[in-house]
């Protein structure tokens, strides 16, 4: 009997080996997506245009490989086929970590917008792997259609079978890996994972039945084991201090005062200043995955910053000077506290984003007895604070990472004492959560404030996204201003709940003088002031952002 009879007659041992290779395929398809999209993120952001990029890559790439799949059934009988077929796919997805960044840097500074660029940045790392990856599915159908009235049975079958494989990649992916290991390790191993199942499939439909079964399965719950148990003994003890979340915890453990803690903070930057000397250059402290992004902490000289993304292609959160860390390095995180000029004795303050707690820590310095509530979406970046940016919270300070529009649905239906101040720091170069910018998220921002309660918003002026940002402010507060830094292009837009008229320069200037801050503290009334824009700098006709319609990576493309 030839082979391809042989293959015509399938058992269900050795069908099992058959579902063993199309479940690891799919896994690989779903893993390598998910780190496709993390590989790019860093140069082209997090927006929808890199997701779609990534999608449309994987599906098109996919599409080709089910019909080259096909052909070559025709041609190729042997059921190591798609075992080759599978181990180049893997070869070619480990060996894409040595050359991924330098390709993605490539087209950002050859002045690729974020759109094109992704694309084709993700077409030339993934396309050849998942046509590949394509051709495996038509293959185990085919070996498996020895009889027509089974066909479509066994053919449901391992579909299946390969989908519950793109459900656990996706999950174990997603949870485990990424928020565990360097892209690199998530993708090597998904390549070699997916090899080494080929050739396992290969090896077992060519051995005895019950010797095939035993060495599918025992392969397939020693990669799930492995995947699933590692990290806890693999991840560094910082790394899963990272990873912890916090849904109101007061981090601070004693009664320290405002005044201790920040000098506590100020001498501890002198002395890491100290011993990094004056080396030329910049030094990266830390580079790791979260669940959201990659973050980067570098340092050059006495000015530290924290990244979200490449250092080399991303504008930073956060910078400080450790010879000073009340000042503002980022002019913008002192401008946001233009609040204290319309309400100056704040006694609850809520911060969404905290970054390297520039606005925190300022804050709380200030106004020593305020209760501050801080919402951070990533756990990482509020142990990077602690242990980069040296934030010493007090007692009167509490943490959630959770997402922001979650924590003020959820104080809506809790019924919580209200805000005096709600600054809101969702703002990077190239994305912005659509949902912290529409009208019914400042309409239950407003839900949570008190009467006189003060908003302010971090928003950048070179993009289209400003005005829309503004005009929703506008609808939903009655009135807002604009606060231009003077050194950048970020826009503060402020509004007070029951404002009946924008404020003027007397206004703000009558204001500032009553106020008197030391330049520890970290808010300077008189500089703000000097930002307020005396007339609309935003087109007040035009559409407005709703839940149903926020086009923000758009319009922020939109210079």
């Amino acid at each position: 009997m030839d082979e391809s009879k042989k293959l015509s007659y399938f058992g269900i041992e050795k069908l099992i080996s058959l579902w063993v290779l199309v479940f690891f395929a799919g896994w690989f398809v779903m893993q390598t997506e998910l780190v496709a999209a993390r590989v790019l993120a860093p140069y082209f952001g997090n927006s929808i245009y890199v997701w779609g990029s990534v999608l449309a890559v994987f599906l098109v790439m996919l599409a080709i490989g089910y019909g080259i799949g096909g052909f070559l059934t025709r041609k190729f009988k042997s059921h190591w086929v798609p075992t080759v077929l599978l181990v180049v796919a893997g070869a070619i997805v480990t060996l894409s970590v040595a050359y991924q960044d330098s390709l993605c840097a490539w087209f950002v500074t050859r002045g690729f917008d974020v759109k094109w660029g992704s694309l084709m940045a993700a077409a030339i790392l993934y396309a050849l792997p998942m046509v590949l990856a394509g051709t495996v599915s038509p293959y185990a159908v085919h070996l498996v259609a020895g009889v027509r009235s089974e066909t479509g049975s066994k053919a449901g079958t391992l579909y299946s079978v390969s989908t519950v494989g793109s459900f656990l990649g996706s999950l174990i992916t997603s949870f485990i890996l990424i928020p565990s290991f360097s892209l690199a390790v998530v993708a090597v191993s998904g390549g070699l994972m997916v090899a080494t199942a080929g050739i396992v499939s290969a090896i077992a439909l060519s051995m005895a039945n019950r010797v095939s079964v035993a060495l599918s399965i025992l392969f397939a719950i020693a990669v799930i084991a492995i995947s699933y148990i590692s990290p806890a003994k693999l991840v560094p003890i910082s790394q899963q201090v990272y990873q912890k979340s916090m849904i109101g915890e007061v981090l601070c453990k004693d009664d320290s005062t405002a005044e201790s803690r920040f000098t506590d903070a100020q001498r501890q930057a002198l002395a890491e200043l100290s011993k990094m000397g004056n080396a030329p250059g910049t030094k990266v402290l830390l580079q790791t995955e979260t669940a959201y992004h990659r973050v980067e902490v570098t340092q050059e000289g006495p000015i530290r910053m924290l990244t979200f993304g490449a250092h080399d292609f991303k504008f930073p959160q956060t910078a400080i000077n450790l010879r000073n860390i009340s000042s503002h390095i980022s002019e913008y995180t002192g401008v946001m506290l233009a609040p204290v000029l319309y309400n100056p004795r704040p006694k609850r303050v809520l911060i969404i984003g905290l970054g390297g707690a520039d606005i925190a820590r300022s804050v709380e310095s200030s106004y020593p007895n305020v209760k501050l509530d801080v919402v951070e979406i990533d756990p990482a970046v509020v142990r990077i604070a602690q242990q980069f940016f040296f934030w010493r919270p007090g007692k009167n300070v509490t943490v959630y990472t959770i997402d922001g529009r979650t924590f003020i649905n959820l104080r809506l239906l809790a019924k919580s004492e209200p805000y005096d101040w709600v600054i809101v720091d969702a703002y990077d170069s190239d994305y912005t959560p659509f949902h912290l910018n529409t009208l019914g998220f400042y309409r239950h921002l407003a839900a949570v404030m008190t009467p006189d309660g003060v908003v302010s918003v971090n928003s950048m002026f070179v993009s289209e996204l400003y005005s829309y940002q503004a005009r929703t402010m506008n609808a939903a507060f009655g009135c807002v201003d604009v606060y231009m830094c003077h050194r950048s292009g970020n826009a503060i837009l402020v509004s007070q709940i029951g404002a009946k008229k924008n404020m003027t320069l007397e206004a703000a200037t009558k204001a500032q003088k009553k106020l008197d801050f030391t330049s520890e503290q970290g808010i300077d009334p008189q500089y703000i002031t000097s930002c307020l824009m005396l007339k609309r700098n935003w087109e007040s006709k035009g559409e407005i952002l709703t839940d149903m319609w926020a086009p923000v990576e758009r319009l922020m493309s939109m210079q």
